[in-house]
């Protein structure tokens, strides 16, 4: 019987160690995923700023050759 109790706590000790390894790597990975994310997000708002500088730069420089060709006449 004592045997058998030792062998049913071995058991035990390996499903529970199992179940925290699993645990953990699930946590890594979720960890992970979402500073992916976060990275991600913060490289697409960089470049929509970028994009939206580059637009406006355009625009200002129109204005300006507009106001010079005004000024001028």
């Amino acid at each position: 019987m004592d045997i058998h109790l030792r062998k049913l706590n071995a058991i035990k000790k390996n499903v529970v160690t199992k179940t925290m390894e699993e645990t953990k790597k699930m946590k890594d990975a979720m960890q992970k995923r979402h500073n992916d994310k976060v990275r991600t997000f913060e490289f697409l708002k960089q470049e929509r700023e970028i994009d939206i500088n580059r637009g406006n730069r355009k625009l200002l420089e129109r204005l300006v050759e507009i106001s010079k060709g005004k000024h001028v006449s």
